[in-house]
């Protein structure tokens, strides 16, 4: 299924988030995946984002990093920052800016761990959670990968405790 909406795929974007899940599926064509890289210069954060997580998926540490280092470069929160002061997105499901920050987060998180945009985009991503989480399902998902794997790299239990429930 995948496969065939990736050849009837029309945009980059559109490949490229295909391509993420075919690769996460370990189903991603190196061909398919390096047009899409030469095409990075071009691409926008979110682009390099899912072009990272695709390099690192694929076991390719060296390529992912070298799309990470242009999507710091891009200063993806100055970029985000910039438009929060413009507008409020007319649908959070196509303009998400969760789901943006958190899959740069955690490709720079997977690609150039200490990269100080890590900390920055997990501290924008703790500030912009609401009461229910964040404001869409796909935002969610992706900001609970970026911070647990922030989480999983950074926090160790200080203390042991039992923890009993009584219903």
């Amino acid at each position: 299924y995948l496969g065939a909406a990736f050849q009837k795929a029309v945009t980059n974007e559109t490949k490229a988030i295909l391509l993420r899940a075919l690769a996460h599926e370990g189903k991603a064509d190196f061909a398919h995946v390096n047009r899409l890289d030469r095409l990075r210069n071009s691409a926008d954060s979110y682009g390099l984002a899912i072009l990272s997580l695709i390099w690192s998926r694929m076991e390719r540490p060296e390529k992912a990093a070298e799309v990470a280092q242009l999507l710091e470069q891009k200063g993806f929160l100055t970029e985000l920052q910039r438009s929060d002061a413009v507008e409020e997105p007319i649908c959070v499901w196509i303009d998400d800016r969760v789901e943006q920050v958190a899959l740069a987060t955690l490709a720079l998180q997977l690609a150039r761990p200490q990269s100080p945009l890590v900390q920055q985009g997990i501290d924008w991503l703790l500030q912009h959670r609401g009461w229910a989480g964040w404001p869409s399902p796909k935002g969610s998902a992706a900001a609970a990968a970026a911070l647990g794997q922030w989480y999983a790299r950074t926090r160790r239990a200080s203390e042991r405790y039992t923890l009993r429930i009584t219903v």
